[in-house]
């Protein structure tokens, strides 16, 4: 399936991301924008920060643990923090594919870029199981689990709380650059 973004008549470098953070463990609902195009518009200009390139897959790295996870991507389809630990409990039913710690557990790790640009991120995983009893609450920014495979960090939903992200399409110039690229 080809992205459609680059198929526009303008606009089509990239889009921008921009989800609100969110003030508690949980919320019922979260109002946010998919902005077209990347230093096109008035509404599309990045407010400096840093600018993570990635291979053309998207993939760019993450150390987390003291491992490097090559594999990583940025994804809004995924509703969690994605990453393989054995050190956080696993969850059974009713949140089986997530974590339960005891207490929320406080995370951190480094996103490196192929132009060897890094990003500390601090992140917080939180009891799976009680996240899942606070229905209807839908937006979860301490929601994570594993994901089977050592490589992958997959930089899912959560990631995007409280961000302005950027993502630039392969081949497609910007401000920031020819993607691909994140940039927040």
């Amino acid at each position: 399936m080809k992205n459609p973004v680059p198929l526009f008549a303008s606009d089509n470098n990239g889009v921008l991301i921009d989800l609100p953070a969110v003030a508690s463990t949980t919320a019922s609902s979260l109002n946010g924008s998919m902005i077209f195009g990347i230093g096109t518009q008035a509404n599309n200009q990045f407010v400096p920060g840093s600018v993570l390139t990635s291979n053309s897959s998207g993939y760019f790295s993450s150390v987390f643990a003291g491992q490097n996870l090559g594999n990583s991507f940025i994804d809004t389809g995924s509703n969690g923090l994605f990453f393989d630990s054995g050190a956080i409990p696993l969850c059974v039913y009713p949140a089986v594919g997530f974590y339960c710690p005891f207490l929320p557990t406080n995370l951190s790790a480094t996103l490196v870029g192929t132009n060897a640009v890094t990003v500390p991120i601090s992140f917080v995983v939180d009891n799976g199981v009680a996240l899942a009893g606070n229905y209807p609450h839908a937006v979860l920014p301490a929601l994570a689990g594993p994901i089977g495979d050592a490589s992958i960090f997959d930089w899912g939903l959560p990631f995007f709380y409280g961000r302005k992200v950027f993502v630039g399409i392969q081949g497609q110039s910007s401000v920031l650059g020819t993607g691909p690229f994140y940039a927040f």
